[in-house]
């Protein structure tokens, strides 16, 4: 398929894998815990280098009632992939003290829900690994459960 100007989304950005499924269930396993998303390469992606990087984070719940999940979730980077992660800091926010970082709260009530937290962060501030960290923090103890998975996607994508 041909789009008008040769804007071709797929040429235009590349989606990978951020962070592999884990279990959650409130009041123990994963519960308020980090779940550390894998190690990107940035100048192994195979593709042109790119200006920003999306993560998406997707948590599906079991909640009892008037229970709820939050999602926060950051990016971290590092020079060598395996150790010295630090969170990643815009010197445009908070006037450069502040990190990214993103929360949603899911609705109270008996159900299972699906919800997505996303953060966009440009590569001009990461070293050449970037990973994503969520935080899945459960209200109800030992009942309610959930799943949280996460993928990538680059932006920007240049080409001489």
């Amino acid at each position: 398929m041909t789009f008008a100007l040769s804007r071709d989304p797929g040429k235009l950005m590349q989606a990978i894998p951020a962070l592999a499924a884990s279990a959650v269930t409130a009041g123990g396993g994963g519960d308020d815990t980090d779940a550390n998303g894998v190690a990107i390469d940035l100048l192994a992606t195979g593709r042109p280098k790119a200006e920003s990087i999306l993560f998406v984070v997707q948590a599906n719940a079991v909640l009892g009632a008037a229970a709820t999940i939050a999602l926060p979730i950051r990016v971290q980077d590092s020079d060598n992939g395996s150790t010295g992660w630090a969170d990643v800091v815009d010197p445009r926010v908070n006037g450069g003290s502040g990190t990214f970082t993103a929360t949603t709260t899911s609705g109270a009530g008996a159900a299972t829900v699906q919800q997505i937290t996303q953060i966009g962060v440009p590569l001009e501030y990461c070293k050449r690994y970037v990973r994503v960290v969520a935080k899945p923090n459960m209200s109800a103890a030992n009942t309610d459960t959930a799943s949280v998975q996460g993928v990538a996607i680059l932006f920007g994508l240049q080409k001489l």
